[in-house]
């Protein structure tokens, strides 16, 4: 097959303009480490608020995860249930969270409404799958919590599951009609184009150093200059870089995506229809969707890093048996990236140090969490209430040189418990 290795968003991306390394000495109310959805959404609301705000990325907007990732707008934390957050947060703490999260999905779209990002966004509804009969409570259950939040939430029988996304492997699921789908790295580049606008200066190829007190504010070097700040919101992958603290928050799960070459229009009467992004509940997901050229996309997790052969071919593999396609066409595109999970899979805000704060724990819901967790430190910055949860201090995860590696070793004992439940 002749395959592209590196991701597809990357390859079909808009013209990006030239944002040249930071040089000079430079004073800000508040510096942001990281260019992509998280650091860019939190700029943006800065500088709307009438804040002066810097970006520093290590490498081009949108480089990291932000441009690796599915591109889903979906309305909830999919690798906790309703009820687990609200027993882990209290109902208040719990609701709160709840809503933040499914309230980004209006968040993101009006975003692209407003300022006019192209980023082939298609809102035609985020659908749940239940990848077994014995999961079908579990969806039902957060499909009820969904809909006694007011969110347009419908159930989507064996039948209806089956019309709306071709997989007839399904024995139900729900759709959130206001969810949808949209090119990643468009929106981000979107953003950054946005906040460039309205009045942000962002600096590609700036690496950051760890902030340091000075002069009443906090110095970072980078490139040939510096950014004295009054505060700093760090929203950068690599997290071991600026404090170690926060790399032992989260463990690295490394997530593959594959993309198929473009598939004939007149599979689309069938295969998505309406042109839906979809996950079911498994432990180890199976994701579905469409680009704006009619490739088919999917992904998931597996204990591999450079294998990108035999990753690409199990994907493809699944993906024909769950489309039941043994026609499917080949796969164009291949790669992958590292999402950042906490322990208990719930996103988090910390308080670093006075006026430096930080966002961890996307979990694999890059677009709405990074959205949801962008506004809220905005909001703390700006001494507003946030919609998100609270600050905490940063808590390691217990023996963290072995935690790390367990997302990606269980990944095969997952998948044969999500093949027993099928079975069952």
């Amino acid at each position: 097959m002749d395959v592209v290795d590196g991701s597809l968003w990357e390859r079909t991306a808009r013209p990006r303009p030239v944002r040249p390394p930071l040089s000079g000495d430079w004073r800000v109310e508040v510096a942001v480490i990281g260019g992509g959805w998280l650091g860019l959404t939190t700029a943006l609301a800065l500088v709307e608020a009438g804040i002066s705000v810097i970006v520093l990325e290590a490498g081009e907007v949108g480089g990291g995860m932000t441009g690796r990732a599915a591109g889903f707008v979906s309305p909830v934390l999919r690798a906790v249930d309703g009820d687990t957050i609200l027993a882990r947060l209290g109902d208040g703490e719990g609701e709160r969270l709840i809503r933040a999260v499914a309230g980004s999905v209006e968040t993101v779209f009006e975003t692209i409404r407003r300022h006019g990002i192209a980023c082939a966004a298609s809102r035609n509804g985020w659908i749940e799958a239940s990848h077994a009969e014995v999961a079908v409570p579990a969806a039902e259950a957060r499909m009820r919590l969904l809909e006694s939040l007011g969110r347009p939430v419908e159930w989507l029988d064996r039948g209806a599951i089956a019309r709306a996304t071709g997989c007839r492997a399904w024995p139900g699921g729900w759709i959130d009609r206001s969810g949808g789908v949209l090119h990643p790295l468009d929106y981000a580049l979107g953003l950054a184009d946005a906040a460039e606008r309205a009045g942000a200066v962002i600096h590609e190829k700036s690496r950051a150093s760890v902030p340091v007190r000075e002069d009443g504010g906090w110095r970072i070097d980078a490139a040939g200059g510096s950014v004295l700040a009054d505060r700093v919101v760090i929203a950068a992958g690599s997290l071991a870089d600026l404090d170690r603290r926060l790399a032992r928050t989260v463990v690295p799960v490394l997530v593959h995506q594959i993309a198929t070459r473009p598939m004939d229009a007149s599979v689309r009467k069938w295969l998505l229809p309406a042109d839906q992004g979809v996950s079911d509940n498994a432990r180890n997901p199976f994701t579905l969707r469409f680009d704006a050229e009619n490739r088919l996309v999917t992904g998931g997790i597996l204990p591999f890093r450079g294998a990108g052969r035999v990753v690409a071919r199990a994907l493809h593999a699944r993906l024909a048996h769950m489309l039941d396609m043994p026609d499917l066409p080949p796969v164009a595109f291949r790669w992958h990236g590292v999402a950042a999970m906490t322990a208990d899979h719930l996103p988090r805000l910390h308080q670093l140090a006075p006026g430096v704060l930080t966002a961890v724990g996307c979990n694999g819901q890059g677009v709405t969490v990074s959205t949801m967790l962008g506004r809220a430190m905005a909001d703390h910055l700006l001494g507003r209430e946030p919609s998100g949860p609270r600050l905490t201090p940063p808590q390691p995860i217990r023996l963290h040189a072995i935690a790390r590696w367990g997302p990606s070793a269980s990944a095969p004992l997952a998948a044969l418990r999500d093949l027993i439940d099928r079975r069952r």
